[in-house]
């Protein structure tokens, strides 16, 4: 398909990078996909997918830390340069996943939540059956993490 600048991704540990690049390398996808060393949170990290991807992404995978204040920082420096009508993907949203929260302050749970109420213009879901206003039947998604989906609106 001659795709270019398809994926972008952080990885803050720097052996666990390394491993990343040697097997995008060893797979033929070094233009495709990117691997970089630094937080998702550092400022410059949104500019950096922008320019790699040659515009605004249309999909964002969070999956870090599992703590309530990144979860909300994250949604913080993503949403906005997320594109129109693009899906911002949260996963570990379920009740049973807010205890890897070593913070113990609710984890992606409770900041998927409290970023629903926040903007309630936009359309949010939780693929699992413990976040009471988004769930979806149990048969949709079946892991007990638990995922979230955020389109961003057109």
């Amino acid at each position: 398909m001659h795709a270019q600048h398809g994926l972008f991704s952080f990885e803050i540990d720097e052996p666990l990078c390394r491993f990343a690049r040697q097997w995008i390398d060893r797979a033929g996808l070094s233009t495709v996909v990117q691997v970089e060393l630094r937080s998702s949170l550092d400022p410059v990290s949104p500019q950096l997918a922008w320019d790699y991807l040659g515009g605004a992404p249309g999909l964002v995978f969070l999956d870090s830390s599992h703590e309530y204040q990144q979860t909300l920082d994250e949604l913080g420096a993503w949403y906005p340069v997320l594109a129109p009508g693009g899906l911002l993907v949260l996963h570990d949203t379920s009740a049973f996943a807010a205890s890897f929260d070593v913070t113990q302050k609710g984890g992606v749970h409770r900041a998927l939540r409290e970023w629903r109420d926040a903007h309630p213009g936009v359309e949010v879901i939780s693929l699992n059956r413990n976040v009471p206003a988004m769930e979806t039947p149990a048969i949709v998604y079946q892991d007990f993490c638990g995922a979230g989906l955020i389109q961003k609106p057109v």
